[in-house]
């Protein structure tokens, strides 16, 4: 399994299997209460190649991507799976 960057430790990221979870904390604040946008799309794109580094079944080294979203509402103050 590939190591997860230094980025995903600052989120709390965990494996957990196949699931990505990045447990609520208050350094991920946005808005008092809400998960900050950044987060929720730094999980994605972390997730988003771990998924590529399971499909390939090589080690082979991933560069970051870029992630747009346009959010609806902000993140709940729960883990994020």
């Amino acid at each position: 399994m590939m190591e997860l960057p230094p980025y995903a430790a600052m989120l709390g990221l965990r494996m957990e299997g196949a699931v990505v979870r990045m447990p609520f904390a208050g350094h991920l604040v946005g808005s008092p209460g809400l998960l900050h946008g950044g987060s929720i799309a730094g999980l994605l794109g972390i997730a988003a190649n771990m998924a590529v580094a399971a499909a390939v079944e090589e080690d082979v080294a991933l560069k970051p991507i870029g992630v747009t979203g346009e959010y609806m509402r902000g993140g709940a103050d729960a883990d994020v799976l």
